[in-house]
């Protein structure tokens, strides 16, 4: 009984070995071709090609906003947001730097 279950075990091992060895060592995805370059442009459309990427929201980061809004005219930290000043409009960013408001009094800013 006993050289069986190491002739079972061998057996097993090297099947998987041979699974292994064949499918190359993936088993979930491959990884896409290294010639595949993506615009900023693109990346700035992917919200669905209609200008989405224009515009930040609720949730965006600080990056984003400085990308699509330019520098700020000042920046200050109430204690509570950090709050970004573009002429008379605010953006207010929590502690992880994501929007949580934003008061477009003058219309200027790109916000959804």
């Amino acid at each position: 009984m006993g050289g069986s279950r190491l002739l079972y075990s061998a057996a097993l091992i090297i099947w998987v070995s041979f699974g292994i060895f064949v499918t190359g060592g993936s088993c979930a995805t491959e990884r896409p071709p290294a010639d595949i370059v993506i615009t900023e442009q693109e990346i700035a459309d992917a919200g669905g090609g209609d200008g989405s990427g224009d515009y930040f929201t609720i949730d965006s980061q600080q990056a984003d906003v400085q990308r699509i809004q330019g520098e700020p005219d000042s920046k200050f930290f109430d204690g509570r947001y950090f709050i970004w000043y573009y002429g008379q409009d605010d953006v207010y960013f929590n502690f992880y730097g994501e929007v949580v408001g934003a008061d477009n009094k003058s219309g200027k800013l790109k916000f959804k």
